[in-house]
């Protein structure tokens, strides 16, 4: 889990709140599916991603569970269930990509969304993500137009 600390996660809200939500032409946030009763895994081995995933979709009241590897993740689904997946890509232990794969092979998570967090922006590494299971891709660093957009395309 991630541990507290006060100085990062006020520099992570001060970030966060400044960034609108509602470009012209989209979506507002009254307009999207209403995520406040969602439960989410975050699977993310670095704790400075985690502090800023959380920063975001805390403000949100979205419920989140951490995962600091794909092997973890696994061993959370087999204890809870969730709305959807917010996967990292490359962790030790195990990767988002075989970890995604390994979610798919089981019945009750074919149609769980599984949306990947990553750096790797290259066509080639979104075929890699997609191929292996995921729905859609949230490039880092993370955006929070975006990641609140693809949560709501997917959580229903």
């Amino acid at each position: 889990m991630v541990k507290e600390d006060g100085y990062l996660r006020e520099i992570l809200y001060r970030a966060v709140e400044h960034v609108s939500i509602d470009p012209p032409g989209e979506k507002t946030q009254e307009d999207a599916n209403d995520l406040s009763a969602a439960q989410l895994l975050l699977v993310e081995d670095n704790d400075i991603n985690q502090e800023i995933v959380m920063a975001i979709l805390e403000d949100k009241v979205l419920s989140v569970d951490v995962a600091g590897n794909g092997q973890e993740a696994l061993d959370l689904l087999e204890e809870k269930s969730f709305d959807g997946i917010l996967m990292d890509c490359q962790m030790p232990v195990m990767d988002g990509y075989e970890a995604t794969q390994k979610i798919r092979a089981k019945e009750q998570f074919k149609d769980l969304p599984i949306i990947a967090l990553t750096a790797n922006v290259m066509l080639a590494d979104r075929e890699k993500a997609l191929s292996a299971g995921m729905n859609d891709i949230v490039e880092k660093p993370i955006v929070l137009d975006q990641l609140l957009k693809v949560l709501s395309q997917w959580i229903k």
